[in-house]
């Protein structure tokens, strides 16, 4: 006897399961296995799940089961089909971008500084190479990140356990936010703990006095119209090492010395220093909306002669790539 051809993805077999609220179904399509679709009326589409059975009986006790922990997670609020982590991640850092707006509105009250800003979009970077911006946020749980100390060793041996701790605890405020806006049934994931002893605490070093003189020997060959016969890229070089020369002399923040304005220089005095040498003092305003703790400080330093430096560069060449980057 000849067997009945089947067309590709046509039913051969469907009933209602739990009271309509699942249906068990095989396909026509040489699929051996029954397969279980919900209706999501949230979301306006059918979920679809194997039962990985091919015994009627077994299946229609193996759907019962998953269309009961379905429409438990559903009541729990969670998104089987919600937005990626690359869209999470953009809609994340446009909310924190709000608080860097009402940092510079409170003068550093409230909110965070830009600086914080840019550490959040790079640690989310960093999540987002080891997890793809594509995978749905619905895929995960609570413990897909457990190990997520491992992940980021696997990726970057070289990384502080620091560094992953504070990277950890960013990834959590993003995913309750994710919970907050209803966008994930997850309000806080499960990370590895991590003991970090006070030895271990990393701190930024210095230039050592031969280092920092190598630098500044090497600046003036870098600079030097010979070495650097563009007036472009001169500008820009010597704006770099003007940058470097103000850090170093003022211990300012990056982030403190790119949002410092000319009425942040409070003012400038010629005097000497112990051994007789001729030196500007410069005394210096930090804004709280600028500073990492957001409390304002005034800094008084050596370098004044470098502000003066940057100021002249730009009042004398009003064709600089600064106000002309055409």
């Amino acid at each position: 006897m000849a067997k009945e051809k089947l067309v590709k993805n046509e039913k051969t077999f469907s009933e209602k399961i739990l009271g309509g609220r699942g249906e068990l179904y095989l396909l026509g399509n040489r699929t051996p296995y029954y397969h279980l679709r919900i209706f999501l009326p949230e979301e306006r589409k059918y979920i679809r799940k194997s039962t990985k059975s091919r015994d009627l009986d077994s299946a229609r006790k193996i759907a019962e089961r998953m269309v009961l922990e379905i429409h438990a997670d559903l009541s729990a609020g969670k998104k089987f089909f919600g937005i990626t982590l690359g869209e999470l991640v953009e809609r994340y850092l446009e909310y924190r971008w709000k608080d860097v707006e009402i940092n510079n509105a409170t003068m550093g009250q409230e909110g965070i500084t830009k600086g914080r800003w840019g550490t959040i979009k790079s640690q989310l970077k960093h999540f987002l190479t080891i997890k793809s911006p594509e995978l749905k946020l619905a895929e995960l749980d609570r413990d897909s990140l457990y190990d997520w100390r491992t992940m980021r060793f696997d990726k970057t041996p070289n990384t502080s356990l620091i560094t992953i701790r504070n990277e950890q605890a960013t990834i959590n405020a993003m995913f309750q936010y994710a919970f907050r806006e209803g966008l994930s049934s997850i309000p806080k994931l499960n990370f590895a703990p991590i003991k970090i002893k006070k030895e271990q605490i990393g701190r930024r070093d210095t230039f050592t006095p031969a280092e920092y003189k190598k630098i500044t020997e090497y600046f003036k060959t870098w600079c030097s119209g010979k070495e650097c016969k563009d007036e472009k890229e001169k500008y820009y070089r010597e704006t770099i090492r003007d940058f470097f020369l103000i850090l170093s002399n003022t211990g300012m923040r990056f982030g403190e010395l790119k949002q410092l304005t000319w009425e942040d220089i409070k003012g400038m005095e010629d005097t000497k220093d112990d051994r007789g040498w001729k030196i500007k003092l410069v005394q210096i305003h930090i804004r709280p909306e600028t500073s990492k703790h957001r409390q304002t400080r005034y800094i008084t330093s050596r370098g004044g002669e470098y502000f003066d430096r940057v100021r002249k560069r730009v009042e004398d060449n009003p064709q600089n790539p600064a106000t002309n980057p055409d």
